[in-house]
C-alpha cells in the first residue's frame, strides 16, 4: 500500500525533494497529520518575533547585496493574514531609519501572508 504525503510546495521545492521527504517520513513512521503538525511548528518558530523590536524584525532575515553601485537590502518576513496591513505599516515606519543606519540605497521586503 502506497501513501501520498502532501508537502507544501514552494518555488524552490524540486520533485526529488518531495521524494526524499516521503522516503524519510515513511522510514520514520511519521503520519501525515504529524508531518503537518511539525511543519506548522517549524513555521511558527521561523516567524516568531516575540521579544523583538520592529527594527529587529525587519532585518531578522535580511541580506545585503550590491547591484552595480547601489547597496540594496532584501528582507523576508511573514505575518498572519488578518494583521498584514498593520504589520506593513510598522515596517514602513522603521525602514527609512534603518536604511540610513545600514547605508543602503534601496530596501526590498517580501512579507508572506500566513493563513490560519
Amino acid at each position: 500500500m502506497s501513501s501520498v504525503l502532501m508537502v507544501p510546495a514552494k518555488p524552490t521545492t524540486q520533485h526529488i525533494d518531495s521524494i526524499a521527504w516521503e522516503a524519510l517520513t515513511t522510514q520514520l513512521g511519521i503520519s501525515s497529520d504529524s508531518v503537518a503538525w511539525l511543519n506548522l511548528q517549524i513555521e511558527e518558530t521561523t516567524y516568531n518575533y516575540s521579544g523583538m523590536t520592529d527594527e529587529e524584525i525587519l532585518f531578522s532575515k535580511d541580506k545585503d547585496n550590491d547591484i552595480g553601485t547601489y547597496k540594496v537590502g532584501i528582507g523576508c518576513m511573514a505575518c498572519k493574514e488578518d494583521e498584514i496591513d498593520a504589520f506593513i505599516d510598522r515596517m514602513l515606519v522603521v525602514s527609512s531609519d534603518l536604511m540610513n543606519e545600514k547605508e543602503r540605497d534601496m530596501l526590498f521586503a517580501m512579507i508572506d501572508k500566513r493563513l490560519e
